[in-house]
């Protein structure tokens, strides 16, 4: 029955995020969405986290859900043109965020576009294993190995299953800093992300300890949680909220 309940909840979510697709002011041809539905002020915000969000929640909540084939121009477009605002195509999370909600795509555009932002992440995974924030056009990384968009690009290539080496590769780079005793340096997120993708065998009893742990600090009456973290804005050398 509570299975039953949640699909149809999921279901009346992802019917609302069809209902608030968002025409681009300037191409009818372009549509998607943004950081929020119902927003003052970002009512008229289409974005690559936004659209690439949308797609997934339709994907996870919607059997058979269909793809607007104006989303599908309005990535196209984000990865086509992203030389100059730095969008999409040059912050390793936004490209991560973009495989993980193609993943599991049927259409022939979209594999493409997936196949595309794969090469270029696997590309720039760093000798250790780790990804750092940014990735220029001269081909080299900006600033040093970050665990959060590490997380974020074993969780995107594993969902994706194409890429072996480098999920292997990036687990082991996380699971280093858990059996160095600098596990706190791990978000809640990053903890999850290695024991989803850890093969059973091979997960640590301490992640499963965390884990549990913070799941029994939930009931039906606690706030939403959100999980932030900051990435190194190139040029500035300062950090930059990511929300």
């Amino acid at each position: 029955m509570y299975d039953d309940e949640l699909k149809a909840s999921l279901a009346h979510l992802g019917n609302d995020l069809t209902s608030a697709l968002r025409v681009s002011p300037e191409n009818d041809q372009h549509a998607g969405w943004g950081q929020f539905l119902n927003a003052e002020g970002h009512k008229e915000q289409i974005g690559p986290y936004g659209t690439s969000a949308g797609l997934l929640y339709r994907q996870i909540a919607i059997d058979n859900a269909d793809i607007d084939q104006r989303v599908v121009e309005q990535l196209l477009q984000f990865w086509a043109e992203d030389g100059n605002d730095e969008k999409l195509r040059l912050q390793n999370v936004r490209v991560a965020f973009l495989i993980l909600a193609l993943a599991k795509t049927e259409d022939l555009k979209l594999q493409k576009l997936k196949d595309e932002a794969v090469s270029a992440l696997l590309e720039r995974q760093l000798e250790g294993g780790s990804w750092s924030d940014w990735h220029d056009n001269t081909g080299s990384d900006r600033g040093p190995s970050r665990p959060e968009i590490t997380a974020w690009a074993l969780l995107a290539l594993h969902r994706d299953g194409t890429s072996h080496d480098a999920v292997v590769k990036a687990q082991n780079y996380l699971l280093s800093l858990v059996k160095t005793g600098r596990s706190l340096t791990l978000s809640n997120f990053a903890k999850a992300v290695l024991l989803f993708t850890l093969p059973k065998g091979e997960k640590l009893k301490s992640l499963a300890a965390d884990a549990r742990q913070y799941v029994s600090r939930f009931d039906d009456q606690s706030a939403e949680t959100i999980s932030f973290f900051d990435y190194l804005k190139p040029g500035e050398g300062g950090l930059t909220t990511i929300k």
